[in-house]
């Protein structure tokens, strides 16, 4: 007979029921001590408030006018970069622009449009004129050879004495004036080629003049694209204001040299709706509601702020910390805070917040 083994000892409980347990109690327990307190206290994260700002180009901090809590204007400079170069190199570009631009008088170019259809016309009617013109040319040609050739017969003729003198003068008479014809036909043909080559040399003038025109007007365009881009250049400089608000906090001093879009301030629009984001256990939560007041203390301030739960958002569930005894389940508290009043004929506004501070909350239960 085999001996029997001994029986295991009782296995230890799992331990994540062991944690869940000990969950409960403390959940438990703060939330009997929440019932019969009159506030919570929590701790959340600043959202929404102030955001960073930096110069467009890189460059040196020459000045920062602007100060941490200084309320600003739209476009009002906060930070100024060195910006000599910047500035000669503009000059440049307008003195350049300027320069081309005298070249471009605009009644040159609408003088230029006008004359062009009147030019062309021109010259379509003056080759018109010197085609018929040559047309005439070939047959007064033509016609004094005829006349040439009978006059020449005439002279035989009456050298055989088959015609009269007569006949023969007449011959002689109609070739002298088929000549005379031919030649007065050649020279209105010149004449008319002539005119034709004037106004085919003075469109070409004026066609070339036309094109240096769009070369010069080509050149002030580009010219004017790279005076445009100096401007800009220059103008990012400075840093402005991008609306009216408050600016939080400085980081930049001056003699630091920045690289573009490096951060040199963060600024806080007054239209900025910031908020205290925190997470609770559904259980607290439960006795939350929208519009209970707040107390808020973030470091960088110097006194408290008010606000009022905004809205609670349930949040998934996280699985790593579910349990068959505990499913947990948080909630999002979205807290508003209260713009500060400030002095008589001023703008309501609220305090230099940055996104991310850690804010002590305190919610006020009845």
């Amino acid at each position: 007979m085999k001996p029997s083994l001994p029986k295991p000892p009782p296995s230890l409980p799992y331990p994540g029921k062991i944690l869940a347990a000990a969950g409960i109690l403390l959940l438990a327990g703060a939330v009997l001590y929440w019932l019969h307190a009159d506030q919570i206290s929590l701790t959340g994260q600043v959202s929404g408030a102030a955001i960073a700002l930096g110069p467009a180009i890189a460059g040196v901090v020459d000045q920062i006018p602007a100060e941490a809590g200084q309320a600003v204007r739209a476009g009002e400079p906060m930070l100024h970069l060195k910006d000599d170069a910047l500035r000669e190199t503009l000059a440049w570009e307008r003195q350049t622009l300027d320069r081309l631009e005298a070249d471009l008088p605009p009644a040159l170019r609408s003088s230029l449009a006008r004359a062009t259809p009147g030019l062309e016309q021109r010259l379509a009617h003056g080759r018109q004129a010197e085609e018929k013109a040559l047309s005439l040319v070939g047959e007064a040609s033509a016609a004094a050879a005829g006349a040439a050739v009978a006059a020449r017969r005439a002279s035989i003729l009456r050298a055989e004495g088959k015609i009269t003198e007569q006949a023969c003068l007449e011959a002689q008479l109609a070739h002298a004036r088929a000549q005379k014809t031919l030649e007065e036909i050649r020279a209105e043909y010149e004449n008319l080629s002539l005119a034709r080559a004037a106004v085919s040399a003075e469109l070409r003038e004026l066609r070339d003049m036309t094109r240096n025109y769009g070369l010069n007007l080509q050149n002030y365009e580009e010219q004017r694209d790279r005076t445009r881009a100096a401007e800009e250049t220059a103008e990012a400089a400075l840093l402005r204001a991008p609306e009216d608000g408050i600016v939080a906090a400085v980081t930049a001093r001056t003699g630091d040299s920045l690289q573009a879009g490096q951060t040199a301030l963060y600024f806080l629009p007054l239209t900025a709706s910031p908020a205290v984001i925190a997470t609770v256990p559904s259980e607290i939560a439960a006795h939350l509601a929208p519009g209970q007041e707040c107390r808020l203390s973030i470091a960088s301030l110097p006194s408290a702020l008010k606000g009022a739960i905004d809205s609670l958002d349930p949040l998934p569930p996280a699985e790593e910390t579910q349990t068959e005894a505990l499913p947990a389940q948080n909630v999002r508290v979205s807290i508003r805070i209260h713009p500060e009043e400030g002095p008589e004929g001023t703008d309501v506004r609220l305090p230099p917040l940055m996104n991310g501070a850690t804010a002590v909350i305190t919610i006020y239960l009845r």
